[in-house]
């Protein structure tokens, strides 16, 4: 992983950790992969989420999310552009 792809990471773990959704969905929006594990953790940033309570909004940030992403992959794999 490179040093800025870390950083990103970084942003996204604390922006869980001190409950900001807005630096959250931006980490998200600049590359940051909420499947990848926190660092010494066993846990992934979206198992995190599942597991802290009153994080629902991130893991909708994290499914919104992996949606978008998914269908930007199935699209290029159709041919198609995204607008």
């Amino acid at each position: 992983m490179s040093s800025i792809q870390d950083r990103h990471q970084a942003a996204l773990e604390q922006a869980l950790r001190s409950d900001n959704l807005d630096k959250f969905q931006r980490a998200l929006q600049n590359g940051a992969k909420a499947d990848e594990l926190i660092c010494g953790s066993p846990y992934t940033i979206f198992e995190m989420a599942c597991k802290t309570q009153g994080r629902h909004e991130f893991i909708s940030a994290c499914l919104e999310k992996d949606e978008s992403d998914l269908r930007l992959k199935v699209n290029a794999a159709q041919g198609y552009q995204n607008d």
